[in-house]
C-alpha cells in the first residue's frame, strides 16, 4: 500500500483499537485493553489500556506509559525508525506531489499539514568523522580517537544549521543521537560563539546512546545529562546513557520502563538545581517502576562530569569502577572527608566575625557572629525584639546584608523602632526634657504636628537610616512563613545579590508548622533543624528569638526556659538568655511568687531597666558571661555596660548609624 508518511501514521495510529487485547473489565465511557508493554490488563479499577482520541492510550497501572500506537510499536519492536514499523504493515512511503503535479480536482482542496519525513544524516556523519582530526577540541574534553571512532563522532568547520542555510557558518563537533541517523547535536569549538547557540540540536530530541539500556554488558550504567558527560564515563571504563538535555527526562524514562535493565542505573546529573531537581524526579519515577537506581556524584566539586573527567580523572575512574564503594567512602571514611576538611579550615581561616555592634557581647562571642544558628531567647516584653532589630541594625550599619524576618510586628512598626532609637541616640547628649524622651513609637508616625526640633531630629534619623537602605530587608508575616518560606527567600537574595546576609527570625514559635497534625514541640524541633541546616547550607549566621515557657518566667534564665524543644539545646550553636539584671535573688517558692512577681513588675519601672545577657551555651566559645545593658525601652534602644566593684560604668554609646555608602 502507498502512501505518504503521515497517512502512514495515521492509518498505524488508527489500528489501535482493532489490535490491542481487550481486557476483561471495562472503564466508564472507553474499552479496557491489555497493556502490551507491561502486560497489565483488567482489574478491579480497570487497570488496562484506554483509548482516548481513537489513537492514544493509556496504562493505568504498571508502566504508566502514555503514547499513540505508533510509538508503542516502535518499543516493543526496538527500533527507533518508523520505517521499520511501515514495513510490518506492507506501507510504502512516497513523497506528496509538488503542487504544480497535482491535478485540478486535488489542487481545489487544500492538503492537510503533513509532517516533513525523517531527514537521513548518514552521508553527512561520514563526511565529518573524516574530519575529526582537524580538531583538537575532543582531545582537549578528554574524549579518545577511539571512542570518536566508536561512536562515529565528527567535525564540520563550517556548520549551519539546516533550517537557516544562510546564517554565519562555525566549527562544530558533530554528535549523532538517537538509533537512527536522523538527529544530532552540533556542539561549537569557538568560544566566541554566543552561549544560547553553544548547543544546537538537529531532529528530534532524542537520548545518546540508550542502546545500553538494552544489552549493556556491565554492572551498571550512569544516567548523566550531557554527550559529553556519557563520553567520559565511557572513555573511563564504564557505560552511560545522556539525557542530552533536562527536558528529555520522560523520554529517558519510557526507554528505561520498556527496556527493564537488569544492571544498576546510576544517577549523576549536572551538579546544579537544575541537574538536582530532574534527577531526583527520575529516581521518584524508577522507584514507582520497581526500578532502584542509585545517586552518586560521580562529578564532585565539579559542575559536570565531563569537567571532573579533565580535571580529577583518578577519582572519576575510581568512581566509574565501583561507584557504591567509591561513594561509600567518600562521604563516611575519614580519608574521604579529609579534604572537605582541609577546604573547610582554609575557608575559615579567611572567614571574619561580623561584628553585632556591642563591644562586651563581641568580645563574648569571638569578635562577632560566624555561620551557625544563634538563639536569643526571654520572657515577653523585656525587648528581645528590640535589641536584635539594634543588631541587625549596626551589621546592616557596616554594609553586610540582613534579612528580618517578623512574624508579629509589621514593616512599619520595626522601622518606627529603628528611627525612635537614632533620634533618642541623636538628641541623648542634650539632657533636654518633655516631648521628645516622653514620645511613644507609634507618635513617630505623627510626622505633620512635630515641633521643628522634633522634625530636625526626625530627618536626621531618617538620613542616617537610608545609609543602610539597601543592607536591611523586611520580610513581614503572619501565619504564612515556615522555615522551608524562610529558606527560599535566602536563597533568592543569594542568587540575585550574590551576597551571603545575616538572618533574623522573630519569633521561633510561631513559624508556619511544617505539619498541622503534630504537636507544638514536634513543630519548633523540626524548625530548629531546619534552621540550623540552613545557616550550614548557605554558611551564614541565622539569629532566632525564642519564647519561654510560663514556669520560668520567675526563675533566673537556663536551657530549661526556652519553650516547647529541646532541640533548641541541642541544635543551637550559640544560645543566649535576655533577663533583668538581679533575677538571680528573685526567689521562685510557692509561698513566695506574690513576691517575686513584685520584684520583676519593679525592674520594669526602672528608666533605663537594667537587664544582663547571658551566655547559655556556645559551641565554639566560653559560657556563662553577662553583658549588661541599659535598655530604654521607649526609644527600643540598649546600651552596654561594663560593671566595675559594683559600679556600673557606662561604654561608648553603640547603636549610631553612619552612612558608610
Amino acid at each position: 500500500m502507498t502512501m505518504t508518511r503521515e497517512e502512514a501514521r495515521e492509518h498505524v495510529n488508527g489500528l489501535i483499537s482493532d489490535e490491542l487485547t481487550k481486557a476483561p473489565k471495562r472503564v466508564t465511557g472507553h474499552d479496557t485493553y491489555i497493556c502490551p508493554l507491561c502486560g497489565n490488563g483488567g482489574g478491579p479499577d480497570g487497570d488496562g489500556i484506554c483509548t482516548k482520541d481513537g489513537k492514544h492510550y493509556t496504562c493505568f497501572k504498571g508502566c504508566f506509559s502514555s503514547l499513540d500506537y505508533l510509538d508503542i510499536l516502535k518499543r516493543v519492536h526496538n527500533t527507533g525508525s518508523e520505517t521499520d514499523i511501515f514495513n510490518l504493515y506492507n506501507l510504502e512511503i512516497v513523497a506528496r506531489p509538488r503542487a504544480e503535479e497535482w491535478t485540478q480536482d486535488e489542487q481545489s482542496v487544500s492538503p492537510e499539514p503533513e509532517q516533513q519525513p525523517e531527514a537521513d544524516y548518514t552521508e553527512y556523519f561520514k563526511s565529518c568523522h573524516a574530519r575529526a582530526g582537524q580538531t583538537g577540541y575532543f582531545s582537549f574534553r578528554g574524549v579518545s580517537p577511539g571512542t570518536v571512532d566508536r561512536f562515529n563522532l565528527g567535525y564540520d568547520p563550517a556548520w549551519r544549521h539546516p533550517k537557516t542555510p544562510n546564517a554565519p557558518p562555525t566549527p562544530r563537533i558533530i554528535i549523532p543521537t538517537g538509533d537512527g541517523q536522523s538527529s544530532y547535536l552540533a556542539r561549537a569549538t569557538d568560544e566566541k560563539t554566543p552561549k544560547q547557540y553553544e548547543k544546537q540540536k538537529v531532529g528530534a530530541a532524542e537520548l545518546f546512546n540508550a542502546a545500553a539500556l538494552r544489552g549493556a554488558d556491565v554492572p551498571y550504567i550512569f544516567i548523566v545529562e550531557g554527550e559529553l558527560d556519557a563520553l567520559s564515563v565511557i572513555d573511563a571504563g564504564g557505560q552511560a546513557v545522556a539525557l542530552g538535555s533536562t527536558a528529555n527526562a520522560e523520554k529517558f524514562l519510557d526507554e528505561a520502563n520498556i527496556a527493564r535493565p537488569s544492571v544498576t542505573l546510576v544517577l549523576s546529573l549536572d551538579n546544579d538545581e537544575a541537574g538536582q531537581n530532574v534527577q531526583a524526579h527520575i529516581k521518584n519515577e524508577l522507584q514507582k517502576i520497581k526500578l532502584s537506581p542509585l545517586e552518586v556524584n560521580i562529578s564532585g566539586v565539579y559542575k559536570d562530569p565531563n569537567e571532573a573527567w579533565q580535571l580529577n580523572k583518578e577519582r572519576f575512574v575510581t568512581f566509574v569502577t565501583n561507584p557504591r564503594k567509591a561513594s561509600y567512602l567518600e562521604n563516611h571514611s575519614v580519608g574521604g572527608y579529609l579534604p572537605e576538611f582541609f577546604k573547610t579550615i582554609e575557608n575559615a581561616s579567611r572567614a571574619q566575625a561580623i561584628p553585632t555592634g556591642f563591644t562586651i557581647l563581641d568580645e563574648a562571642l569571638d569578635g562577632g557572629l560566624y555561620e551557625g544558628l544563634y538563639i536569643l531567647g526571654a520572657l515577653s516584653s523585656i525587648g528581645k525584639t528590640s535589641i536584635c532589630l539594634q543588631i541587625a541594625d549596626q551589621i546592616a550599619q557596616q554594609g553586610t546584608d540582613v534579612l528580618f524576618f517578623s512574624l508579629e510586628m509589621s514593616k512599619f512598626e520595626l522601622v518606627t523602632k529603628s528611627m525612635s532609637r537614632l533620634t533618642f541616640i541623636d538628641d541623648s547628649g542634650r539632657n533636654e526634657k518633655g516631648y521628645f524622651y516622653a514620645r511613644t513609637n507609634r507618635q513617630i508616625a505623627k510626622f505633620q504636628t512635630y515641633a521643628e526640633r522634633e522634625k530636625e531630629l526626625t530627618l536626621k534619623a531618617y538620613n542616617e537610616y537610608s545609609g543602610m537602605r539597601n543592607n536591611i530587608f523586611i520580610h513581614e508575616g503572619i501565619g504564612d512563613i515556615g522555615a522551608k518560606q524562610i529558606r527560599e527567600s535566602v536563597k533568592e537574595h543569594i542568587d540575585v545579590t550574590g551576597s551571603i546576609p545575616v538572618v533574623f527570625i522573630d519569633y521561633l514559635q510561631i513559624l508556619t508548622p511544617y505539619e498541622m497534625r503534630a504537636t507544638d514541640k514536634q513543630n519548633t524541633d523540626k524548625a530548629v533543624l531546619e534552621l540550623k541546616k540552613m545557616s550550614r547550607d548557605f554558611k551564614a549566621p541565622v539569629f532566632a528569638i525564642s519564647s519561654f515557657n510560663r514556669d520560668n518566667y520567675l526563675c533566673p534564665v537556663n536551657m530549661a526556659s526556652f519553650k516547647e524543644s529541646g532541640a533548641i539545646e541541642y541544635s543551637s550553636d550559640v544560645l543566649l538568655g535576655l533577663q533583668f539584671e538581679g533575677m538571680e535573688s528573685v526567689k521562685n517558692t510557692e509561698g513566695k511568687k506574690a513576691e517575686s512577681h513584685a520584684s520583676i513588675d519593679e525592674m520594669k519601672k526602672r528608666d533605663p531597666r537594667k537587664v544582663e545577657l547571658k551566655v547559655l551555651k556556645n559551641r565554639n566559645g566560653a559560657t556563662g558571661q553577662n553583658i549588661y545593658f541599659d535598655h530604654y525601652p521607649r526609644f527600643n534602644y540598649f546600651k552596654e555596660r561594663v560593671d566595675v566593684s559594683g559600679i556600673m560604668a557606662e561604654q561608648p554609646k553603640q547603636g549610631r548609624v553612619v552612612n558608610l555608602r
